[in-house]
């Protein structure tokens, strides 16, 4: 149950997308220990909900390309260094 509310709650805030992805990967394969099965989809869903406001549109086009988690995941960091250049050019 508190693995659940934690997947549920988790956000990546100050994180790097690696760390949030990680700890939300953790969190599933926990669960699935257990016996509580996410699906990739439903942990996508999850991620995209918790990446806040600056991954908006980002999100928008994973969910319109119906992308699997690890393509996700590729893009996601693909976006965090891209942003991370244009701050200290």
């Amino acid at each position: 149950m508190q693995l659940r509310y934690e997947l549920d709650t988790l956000r990546k805030e100050s994180m790097s997308v690696e760390e949030y992805c990680s700890k939300m990967k953790t969190l599933v394969n926990k669960l699935a220990c257990t016996g509580d099965n996410i699906t990739e989809k439903d942990l996508l869903i999850k991620t995209l909900n918790g990446l806040g406001s600056g991954y908006l549109d980002l999100a928008s086009i994973i969910t319109t390309n119906k992308m699997n988690f690890d393509d996700a995941y590729a893009l996601l960091l693909t976006h965090e260094a891209r942003l991370e250049q244009n701050q200290n050019p």
